[in-house]
């Protein structure tokens, strides 16, 4: 087993951390950020610019605004709400793990039909998102949009229902075999006897199987917190939360070497996801080679990740909006799954709808896009104005063919604005790429 894959990345004079390095960084743990503030980064130096991902950042006092967001239970205003919170909120990793976790327990007001309850879910991810796993999936098997969502509420004594039990196994915590079906039925049981009243869960104890339960070669289990211990202590259970990270940090593909490393630490710090995030986002493997633009950004890291890079502002109903018209909508994943990964949002389609989206939010005309992408840009010539957008949202580095077709482009069109510029970045393959 590598243990290099996870010591402290240090700049040499061959591969100093640069822009290409600070943008990496700030896209994988926030959705990105401007121009200024990826070079600010790059002056913190890598150990510092990590700090810096944790620390509470210049931005807008989003929880102050929670409850204001649930007014009439309105589901539009919840999904504009932590759209805004993606794009302005001051702990960045934070808010990204949030829309993590949002995907990991995939639940959906489809069947949910309660936004005050989704908000509920979404805000016990900004409480535990970045603690112990224990404590986050103990709070998710009781939390009242989940139970709604897997049936949970309806399962009791005599009649256990397996779905929340199942999803425990295979999507939150183990993986695909690595587990039976006698454990699932064990499982059931033990989750029993919990209802949704008025928004709220509660325990009723004469709805709740009290019989003898082994669950994954664990006897007594009785309840949730037993269910969780016995499930946890399973070694597929650091590999299965390994992989996910992985998946979402480094790379969409991670190796078994990769898993096993980083399954490795997970253990050695009991599940403290703020903690193994620490050691992975200072990490020779997050900084590597193969993991920068190795992903294929969701609508979201698209349409918040392109404002945030260009350092402005834009309405956030209108992005998620715009997001949801790319296929990914906020508070309703599509599956027990979550959405899409990766190549899974590339098609002839998607492709052309996130050229328009772009188009649209150049041009100010119904997302409030401000100051402005002349001002953004700024003066000079057609060419220092396509050299600056490439920084901004390419962090200066594109491949050579792609630079040749934008140098192609630029001869054939000759003065070109501001909109047209950003599009033509926009559009080649390092920009779609997180």
């Amino acid at each position: 087993m590598n243990d290099e894959l996870l010591s402290p990345f240090e700049p040499t004079r061959d591969e100093p951390f640069d822009l290409a390095k600070a943008g990496h960084l700030a896209r994988r743990a926030g959705l990105g950020a401007s121009l200024e503030r990826r070079l600010a980064l790059v002056r913190l130096g890598p150990e510092r610019a990590v700090a810096a991902c944790f620390a509470r950042d210049e931005g807008e006092d989003v929880d102050a605004f929670a409850d204001e967001a649930m007014v009439g239970d309105d589901l539009a205003r919840l999904q504009g709400y932590r759209l805004w919170r993606l794009l302005a909120g001051r702990e960045r990793l934070r808010e990204r793990m949030s829309l993590f976790w949002h995907g990991h327990f995939a639940t959906s007001i489809e069947k949910v039909l309660a936004p005050r309850a989704m908000a509920g879910q979404l805000r016990a991810f900004d409480a535990l998102g970045l603690g112990r796993f224990a404590p986050l999936c103990a709070a998710v098997l009781r939390d009242p949009a989940m139970l709604r969502w897997l049936d949970g509420d309806r399962s009791q004594k005599g009649h256990a229902n397996e779905n929340l039990a199942r999803e425990l196994f295979e999507l939150f915590a183990l993986g695909r075999g690595a587990y039976g079906e006698r454990d699932v039925q064990e499982a059931a049981r033990a989750l029993t006897g919990w209802v949704v009243e008025h928004g709220v869960a509660r325990f009723a104890p004469r709805r709740h199987d009290e019989g003898d339960k082994t669950v994954l070669g664990s006897p007594g289990v009785q309840g949730v917190d037993e269910l969780v211990a016995a499930t946890l202590a399973q070694p597929a259970c650091s590999r299965h939360l390994a992989s996910r990270l992985l998946e979402v940090f480094v790379h969409p593909q991670p190796t078994a070497e990769e898993i096993e490393v980083l399954a490795t630490r997970w253990r050695q710090l009991d599940g403290d996801v703020g903690k193994l995030l620490r050691v992975l986002l200072r990490s020779r493997l997050f900084f590597s080679a193969r993991a920068r633009r190795s992903r294929v950004k969701d609508p979201l890291e698209l349409v918040v990740g392109l404002v945030r890079e260009l350092g402005a502002t834009a309405s956030p109903h209108r992005l998620a909006e715009a997001a949801s018209q790319l296929g990914q909508t906020l508070l309703a994943p599509p599956s027990v799954e979550g959405w899409p990964r990766d190549r899974a949002w590339l098609s002839s389609s998607a492709w052309l709808l996130r050229a328009n989206f772009v188009l649209e939010l150049l041009r100010a005309e119904r997302f409030a896009f401000a100051p402005g992408i002349e001002s953004i840009l700024g003066s000079g010539s057609p060419q220092e104005r396509l050299e600056t957008a490439v920084r901004m949202l390419c962090d200066g580095v594109v491949a050579p063919e792609a630079r040749a077709a934008l140098e192609r482009w630029l001869a054939r069109v000759g003065e070109p604005n501001a909109v047209e510029i950003v599009h033509a970045v926009m559009t080649l393959p390092e920009a779609q790429l997180q």
